[in-house]
């Protein structure tokens, strides 16, 4: 897959690999990639929970922060692994 990137795009990358953020642009895109992916989890898992408050279906705050609290959780670990 072949994809444009405004220039903007592409030195702001070019700047997080020269930091040594990343090793490659191809890090930094698979990164970029990996949050795109979990942000639209995320999305997906808030419409789920709009449309169980429909019928009524609610869950208890301590059970969701902790919820939330994982994945964070599992979020930096890869992050982290991924550095």
């Amino acid at each position: 897959m072949n994809v444009e990137i405004p220039s903007n795009k592409k030195a702001f990358i070019q700047s997080l690999v020269t930091s040594g953020r990343f090793e490659s642009n191809a890090d930094a895109m698979t990164e970029a990639i990996r949050l795109l992916e979990a942000r639209e989890k995320l999305r997906a898992e808030v419409n789920k929970g709009i449309e169980q408050l429909k019928p009524g279906e609610v869950l208890e705050e301590d059970e969701v922060f902790l919820d939330i609290l994982a994945e964070l959780n599992d979020l930096e670990r890869s992050q982290s692994e991924n550095s």
